[in-house]
């Protein structure tokens, strides 16, 4: 289960508030960069991951009993496959994905 404390990121106390216009979805984007390095880091040891986002936040947090001023972001099932795996679904070429942007 991976969770974050509200408010907490975009706010730096000796620097004063950085907070920008995107300040109320700071925590849930440092929550997918943990949930990705988490599961980065499992697929280099050859454990299998897979993050699940449509859950109930309000039962996990009173099952483990999370502070209140902390949310549920993810929850991060791993394990070790059995067997064949399933060949990867197909991917989209970079330039349909990417683009650069000219600053003016």
């Amino acid at each position: 289960m991976l969770s974050f404390v509200k408010g907490k990121s975009g706010k730096l106390d000796e620097y004063g508030d950085l907070d920008s216009a995107n300040g109320h979805v700071w925590e849930v984007f440092d929550a997918g960069i943990a949930c990705q390095t988490f599961c980065l880091a499992a697929h280099a040891k050859g454990v299998g991951t897979c993050i699940m986002g449509v859950i109930d936040e309000d039962s996990i947090s009173d099952i483990i009993q999370l502070p209140s001023n902390e949310t549920v972001a993810a929850l991060i099932v791993y394990g070790y496959g059995e067997g064949d795996h399933p060949s990867s679904t197909p991917r989209k070429e970079v330039g349909e994905i990417l683009r650069f942007a000219n600053a003016k």
